[in-house]
């Protein structure tokens, strides 16, 4: 299993924290675009993880960082992952 695949299945049992560690890696051996939006996506779940600790301030921040790093077009490798935690910005 790949390091995005691992990101999705945390993501997919409500461990976003988890599932923003597993980001962060990829995300720093990335460059261009896709390191963006994969900083978006990292966001995403850190956002997500504010929400269930109780701290929508925070989470709303995030969420609003994250915003324009999410209209960039996922690569095939990122698209599923991205649809899946932001269906509105597919």
């Amino acid at each position: 299993m790949n390091d995005l695949e691992r990101a999705e299945k945390y993501f997919d049992r409500g461990e976003y924290f988890e599932c923003h560690e597993v980001l962060e890696e990829v995300w720093k051996k990335t460059s261009g675009k896709k390191k963006v939006l994969l900083q978006g996506l990292i966001q995403v779940a850190a956002g997500l993880h504010k929400l269930k600790q109780g701290h929508p301030e925070g989470a709303a921040k995030l969420f609003a960082r994250a915003k324009p790093k999410l209209k960039i077009p996922a690569p095939p490798d990122l698209a599923q992952l991205k649809k899946k935690m932001v269906p509105s910005a597919t």
